[in-house]
């Protein structure tokens, strides 16, 4: 795909115009560069918060990842949001991971009725030195659930099933490196 020329710059931060995201450091994973169009979702580059609003850290280590095969180093917060947005439930790009290289992340799962929520903390060195959690609202039916989507359901708990908005606080809370939310009822999985 070609960026247009008023989009295009040498600096290693994100290009922006009226369609597309670009942030150089990203890839999929046919070893291209990343560029995605914007989807029809909750969020567009145009309502996007005051920067103010965003995290004011520097996410240095972060990785980034979906089902769709991107990868990118060090994402910014506005790609996150965007990439949380344009999940779909089961055609293909419907798992998004944040993550520590080799220590803990948080991930969700699009299914039609909600996203599943999960953060895995790790606890020690060793390869089974963690404990995984999945979020459900608390006070929440815990009446078995499953995430539906096209290719596939996931188990649950009635009260596993997020809302998007509510999916986004936990990135971003992971993003800036505070600990599980508390909006949220931990429930260690054995995983």
């Amino acid at each position: 795909m070609t960026v247009p020329s008023a989009a295009r710059s040498t600096r290693n931060t994100p290009l922006v115009s009226s369609e597309l995201v670009v942030e150089p450091p990203c890839r999929s994973t046919a070893g291209r560069l990343t560029v995605s169009r914007l989807s029809a979702s909750p969020v567009k580059i145009a309502e996007l918060p005051d920067p103010k609003a965003e995290p004011q850290i520097t996410p240095e280590g972060l990785i980034l990842t979906n089902e769709g095969g991107l990868h990118c180093d060090n994402p910014s917060w506005r790609l996150v949001e965007q990439v949380l947005s344009e999940l779909d439930p089961g055609n293909g790009n419907s798992f998004c991971c944040l993550k520590v290289p080799n220590s803990s992340y948080v991930q969700t799962l699009r299914g039609f009725n909600g996203y599943h929520l999960e953060w895995r903390v790790v606890t020690g060195a060793g390869i089974e030195d963690y404990i995984h959690y999945r979020a459900g609202y608390p006070g929440g039916s815990t009446k078995p659930m499953e995430l539906k989507k096209h290719d596939h359901v996931s188990p649950g708990e009635h009260r596993d099933l997020i809302r998007w908005a509510d999916v986004v606080e936990a990135f971003r809370a992971f993003y800036q490196g505070d600990g599980l939310p508390a909006l949220f009822d931990w429930r260690p999985l054995d995983i």
